[in-house]
């Protein structure tokens, strides 16, 4: 569809980007930061100084961090209300964060009800149910998760996203996220943007569009910054790692350092050659399957209320079986040599008295 929201029909908007992870939403980000002054220009605010805005909206929602005191956990205004100071009177804004995802009701409303003169446009990006899943749960590893991936992605896939306890079954759910927003904005204020490898520009021409830019004006210039997938191999040595680590707060920085030099060093070097790459279990790509046409069911029984981007039933599609394959049992010893050395090299220097 290329009809925009009819929320942009008004003089003043605010674009609420929600997510969830994984689906896009970094390259978005990326272009939306390192061009606020040209969007400026059209009229378009993105406000602050980072590339997405988690801290101003973790914050206001008063949301817990993973192993913070229960004391320190508050409700602080004070980065919110500098954006929407920012954003003053400009005629059309937006803001971007995946945090956006796990906001439920009562916070939809505090986060729309701090523009009453704008009329919101949520916007939902999204890709195929069982990339998402494996991306998910990757980069789930990457912050610190323990669960093997075949024990995670079997829970996710299968709870019922409203009452499971885990937030994952929920704002990974399309049908959920567009059911929840809808319910405090209208439906007709929300639209689902369709990540399409086929097309990779399609889904900045769906920004421009809802936020009244030129064609063209958010495509790359140039190659936006990548991460390449870890291999299964590469995932369970993480995995394992996380497992070994100790879960408490004093222990939370040197953690994220880590997790960082790892990261960056996986970047920058190819996969090992006997390496394999890292699949869903077979039975969780069925249910993935299913899982994935019952959401577009959902979705498409909302239709022409919400716009959409893209078509609905490329989000069914999910890998062949035969990609799938169990945890690796063994690791490649020069990897983990690899790690090791990035843990020493983080390792405070001692000085001999």
């Amino acid at each position: 569809m290329s009809n925009a929201p009819s929320g942009q029909d008004h003089a003043r908007s605010i674009l609420l980007h929600v997510g969830p992870r994984k689906t896009g939403t970094t390259a978005i980000q990326h272009v939306l930061a390192t061009r606020r002054d040209e969007l400026r220009s059209q009229g378009v605010v993105y406000p602050g100084d980072v590339q997405q805005h988690f801290r101003a909206v973790n914050r206001f929602i008063g949301r817990r961090q993973l192993w913070e005191e229960d004391h320190e956990v508050s409700v602080g205004e004070r980065p919110w209300k500098e954006l929407i100071t920012e954003i003053g009177d400009a005629p059309r804004a937006a803001i971007s964060t995946e945090i956006l995802s796990q906001v439920r009701p009562h916070g939809i409303e505090r986060i729309v009800g701090s523009f009453p003169d704008r009329s919101p446009t949520v916007v939902i990006t999204y890709r195929p149910f069982a990339e998402l899943l494996l991306s998910t749960w990757q980069q789930l590893v990457k912050e610190g998760l323990r669960t093997p991936l075949d024990e995670w992605s079997r829970s996710t896939v299968t709870a019922h996203p409203e009452s499971s306890e885990a937030p994952f079954p929920r704002l990974l759910d399309l049908a959920t996220l567009v059911e929840t927003w809808g319910g405090v904005v209208g439906d007709e204020n929300v639209a689902v943007v369709l990540v399409d490898r086929s097309q990779p520009n399609a889904i900045f021409s769906a920004f421009e569009e809802m936020l009244a830019l030129p064609n063209g004006f958010l495509a790359p210039r140039s190659a936006l910054p990548g991460k390449r997938s870890l291999t299964a191999q590469e995932a369970e040595l993480l995995r394992q790692v996380n497992v070994l680590l100790p879960r408490d707060k004093d222990s939370l920085k040197q953690q994220r350092q880590l997790r960082k030099v790892i990261a960056d060093w996986v970047d920058t070097e190819p996969p090992s050659a006997s390496d394999t790459k890292l699949a869903l279990p077979a039975d969780v790509v069925e249910s993935a399957g299913e899982r994935a046409h019952q959401m577009v069911d959902r979705v498409k029984a909302r239709l022409p209320h919400i716009t959409v981007f893209g078509d609905l039933d490329t989000l069914a599609a999910t890998p062949a079986a035969s990609e799938s394959q169990a945890t690796p049992a063994n690791v490649d010893t020069e990897m983990a040599a690899q790690w090791l050395a990035q843990i020493i090299a983080l390792l405070p220097t001692s000085v001999d008295s």
